[in-house]
């Protein structure tokens, strides 16, 4: 509330309709006193949530006459009567931006005597490793934000609170982030309507409180460690061999190594410098993870292929590659046989009606039908409700008028999918010309 009250040329003091005024309302408005005491404009919310009203104007009369208290008679004093959808009504928001805009601002002894700055933004410029190495070392950072009042000069003290005086080093002038615009106008279209919010979250600006950033040494890092490293040695050998110019050894060695024994020599003298406790046991353990993904090779199709289960103690593994291709394998030589029976099993459409299941990529179904009429044997003979025959063949090929009726009801079961496709397209255009309300989808 201090910087506030030093730096701030108007103030607009949000005051609860149905709380009141509140002891810090009061404390900060002490502050104000012992610094010049700038603009002040009240602003009262939660008038909503007073149902009745006359009890509302009772509420407004009281707390404006206990504003003017405070402040002096005639100090302004905004209503905004009610929140929709979590904001305050725009065309009230629009005429106390108007009356901010054309209000004038007398000049204050202590301001026009020193310069003051309300940082917006800040940078911690200490490099990492210092702060690393000792947590508590000097820091350097970098404060933005406008300057007010006289003109700030290098090396000159500033004061900054619960820090104490400081030196300034360096001071750069900057663009504005929000320029006024180059004439009078009596509105601004969008694009001329700027917003600088830094650290608040607010018109698409925001800054991270803090940043971290992953060092992972470069193919090049990688192949020196490499090759200044020499196989079947401790780690006093590895410093031995450091020393030592038998380079072309080395790069013998290296070259008739592959990949796979490289990265896992690597992972063996990175484990063996490891430290075990404090942090850099974990920031190696983090460096190593980076390392093994960025030296993948593999994909992870590839690795599910190579991957093995071993169902009984003494079997022998099951490689997921070789079952996949041994599932391949019996599936074609189904489709082989299925095309075989196909061909072997023209005409017999009483057993295709009579059998459920999917054939030929197509679900089936059981058709029940009854015969009635004048049976095969001729004129005169009784009716039956069913029809017998020797064989599967003579009962086919006598029935023709039967298989016909099979194949309509087949097609017109494979064809009910169009049912009220006009019905359903139209439901669909309309649903697209359908004007989509922002409000909602925002709130």
């Amino acid at each position: 509330m201090i910087d506030v009250g030093k730096v701030a040329d108007l103030i607009l003091l949000m005051i609860d309709a149905k709380y009141g005024f509140e002891m810090e309302t009061f404390e900060f408005l002490n502050i104000l006193q012992t610094h010049g005491f700038p603009r002040i404009m009240g602003v009262l919310t939660h008038l909503d949530k007073i149902r009745n009203p006359r009890s509302q104007k009772k509420a407004r009369k009281a707390l404006k006459h206990r504003f003017w208290t405070e402040i002096y008679n005639g100090a302004k004093l905004f209503n905004l009567t009610r929140i929709r959808n979590g904001r305050y009504l725009d065309r009230e928001i629009l005429n106390m931006a108007r009356f901010i805009s054309v209000k004038k601002f007398r000049p204050l002894a202590w301001r026009n005597t020193h310069p003051y700055l309300l940082a917006d933004r800040m940078e911690d410029l200490t490099p990492p490793d210092l702060v690393h190495e000792k947590p508590k070392v000097d820091r350097t950072i970098t404060l933005y934000g406008y300057l007010r009042g006289t003109p700030l000069k290098t090396q000159s003290r500033v004061h900054i609170p619960g820090v104490g005086d400081l030196t300034i080093e360096e001071i750069d002038m900057l663009q504005d982030p929000c320029p006024l615009p180059e004439k009078v106008r009596k509105s601004l279209n969008e694009k001329h309507k700027l917003l600088y919010a830094p650290m608040s979250d607010v018109g698409g600006v925001m800054y991270d409180k803090d940043a971290v950033y992953i060092n992972v040494p470069g193919l090049t890092t990688r192949a020196e460690q490499a090759v200044d490293e020499t196989p079947g040695q401790d780690a006093t050998d590895d410093q031995d061999s450091n020393s030592s110019d038998d380079s072309d050894s080395e790069s013998e060695w290296l070259n008739s190594m592959s990949k796979r024994q490289l990265r896992r020599r690597q992972r063996e003298l990175k484990k063996r410098n490891t430290v075990k406790t404090g942090a850099d046991q974990t920031e190696n353990r983090g460096e190593h993870m980076v390392m093994e993904l960025q030296d993948t090779t593999n994909t992870f199709a590839d690795l599910i292929d190579d991957s093995q289960m071993r169902i009984f103690s003494g079997s022998t593994p099951v490689v997921a590659k070789d079952y996949r291709a041994a599932d391949s394998s019996s599936g074609s030589d189904t489709a082989a046989e299925d095309d075989a029976s196909d061909g072997l099993a023209t005409g017999d459409s009483d057993d295709a009606s009579d059998s459920d299941g999917e054939y030929g990529g197509r679900p089936r179904r059981r058709a029940m039908t009854t015969i009635t009429g004048e049976s095969s044997s001729g004129p005169g003979a009784p009716d039956e409700s069913l029809a017998f025959a020797d064989t599967d063949d003579e009962l086919g090929s006598s029935d023709d008028d039967g298989r016909n009726a099979n194949d309509a009801e087949l097609l017109s079961g494979a064809l009910r999918w169009k049912e009220g496709m006009v019905d359903r397209a139209q439901a669909a255009f309309m649903n697209t010309r359908r004007r989509l309300n922002l409000m909602d989808l925002v709130y």
